[in-house]
């Protein structure tokens, strides 16, 4: 009986790693295949720790080096001032429409609509921006 119960509760355990399984390959593939740009960041150190296909498209820059950056890096050195003093206002819950001025990797300014998220992830505070055009269209046009 005790056998029976084990089986039963190993095969219970293995259909829900796959749902879990599953559930994280969806939202990977919905976060990367996403046709607005994307990217998700660290609320005390502002490090981006991932971004979609759309943002390193959009933006010009190689994977690993947006990966290596932080919202200052995206931001005319004018503008940081303000990134940095919203970040430290944030109240964590809430959702922000913001307009934004964008550097691309070859220098260009773009002027978009940003709209950020809160989440955690890991036992940190993060949040999940998405980019729109300035005038709240999709960006990647």
């Amino acid at each position: 009986l005790q056998t029976r119960q084990l089986q039963e509760q190993a095969a219970e355990l293995e259909i829900a790693n796959d749902a879990l399984r599953e559930g994280a390959l969806r939202d990977h593939l919905l976060f990367e295949r996403a046709p607005l740009p994307m990217w998700l960041f660290d609320v005390e150190s502002l490090a981006i720790l991932a971004v979609n296909a759309a943002a390193v498209a959009r933006y010009g820059w190689p994977r690993e080096r947006f990966l290596a950056m932080t919202i200052r890096d995206l931001r005319p050195p004018e503008d940081v001032p303000r990134v940095e003093r919203a970040a430290r206002e944030h109240r964590e819950g809430e959702t922000t429409r913001r307009p934004s001025r964008h550097l691309t990797a070859d220098g260009r300014l773009l002027d978009v609509l940003v709209v950020a998220h809160d989440a955690h992830l890991g036992g940190r505070r993060v949040r999940l921006v998405t980019v729109l055009d300035a005038a709240g269209e999709r960006a990647d046009a």
